[in-house]
């Protein structure tokens, strides 16, 4: 069998960082509009099932935290590492359809977690 490379992760620079247009709700019809930023439903779903095993679990307020951490802690990397493997591509559409990150402040917290 062939071993294969973890795929590196790219230049922030070379990722939009627009938000997602309102638009993006049509395919999500049963969404609530107050489920956004901070209060994401995308980031609240995928913690609740990959951080189950955490002493205090983390919460889509902390997430929004993280993204924007210049100097993350080592709980904050550790929730964007947590994000990086775990997040489904659902996950990391809807969150970005909830305002959460642009692609390139993702990127850019995936670099500064190492």
């Amino acid at each position: 069998m062939e071993r294969t490379e973890p795929c590196r992760l790219g230049d922030p620079m070379a990722f939009s960082d627009t938000f997602a247009p309102e638009e993006y709700f049509k395919y999500w019809p049963d969404h609530a509009p107050g489920h956004m930023k901070r209060n994401s439903e995308a980031v609240a779903r995928r913690l609740i099932s990959s951080c189950a095993g955490w002493p205090r679990r983390p919460t889509p307020s902390e997430f929004y935290d993280a993204v924007r951490a210049e100097t993350p802690t080592r709980r904050e990397r550790a929730l964007m590492s947590t994000w990086a493997v775990e997040a489904s591509s659902l996950d990391l559409f809807d969150a970005w359809g909830e305002h959460v990150y642009t692609w390139r402040m993702l990127v850019r917290a995936l670099h500064r977690a190492g």
